[in-house]
């Protein structure tokens, strides 16, 4: 019986925490506002192995040490519902990540140089205000400008630079807080996928880009 009566307590005592919580989401809560925003985010850009192939053949792999994404974007919200807006948004920036290795036929060696990437995206992004919280998740496509610079494998100098266009996609999720009625600050997650990138005859299938980023956003 005691231990019934603690437990119908420690019932009443969450079902009391969890609607007085809601009450100041409630009470604290702001209606969507619709207009002009810019931003900016940077933060860690992680690739897999890229695989480049030549002349249709299987060819090789080269892997990148962790790098630097930044990011700058600005649109329009729309207001569909009072906490539920879309916005059309364009974003643009630059991505930067140092060759580790190379992998072909089963080996392994060291390879110098670092690949640029600068994405232009077209994007629609929700998002769902929950007091000063709002998660956000958006898709993207457009055009990727990348450059390959080779400068050594297996510490034997080369000269290879290149650069290439190739469509991408992206999709991203996050949340955002507001520190006040104009200004946002953010953590997020992008993907980014580039398609059939060509450098002087060298191919590459996929190009994959995860992102882990900070935000700022101001709203105009």
């Amino acid at each position: 019986m005691k231990i019934k009566h603690l437990t119908s307590k420690c019932l009443a005592l969450a079902s009391g925490v969890a609607l007085a919580a809601i009450l100041a989401v409630n009470a604290n809560a702001q209606d969507v506002k619709p207009g002009f925003f810019v931003g900016t985010d940077a933060g860690l850009n992680l690739m897999p192995s890229i695989r480049v192939s030549q002349g249709g053949h299987t060819g090789f792999g080269l892997e990148t040490d962790p790098g630097f994404r930044w990011g700058l974007e600005g649109g329009y919200g729309f207001q569909l519902t009072p906490k539920l807006s879309l916005a059309p948004e364009l974003e643009s920036g630059f991505m930067w990540n140092e060759f580790a290795h190379v992998k072909a036929v089963g080996l392994k060696e060291e390879a110098g140089g670092n690949l640029w990437q600068v994405p232009f995206l077209a994007k629609a992004v929700a998002s769902y205000q929950l007091g000063k919280w709002t998660p956000y998740a958006g898709l993207g496509v457009g055009l990727d400008y990348a450059a390959v610079n080779l400068r050594s494998i297996i510490n034997h100098p080369i000269t290879y630079s290149h650069d290439s266009w190739g469509p991408a996609v992206q999709a991203e999720v996050g949340v955002c807080y507001q520190l006040c009625s104009h200004c946002d600050v953010g953590f997020g997650y992008k993907y980014m996928a580039v398609f059939d990138e060509e450098f002087a005859g060298l191919r590459t299938s996929n190009m994959q880009n995860h992102t882990l980023s900070v935000s700022f956003t101001y709203h105009l």
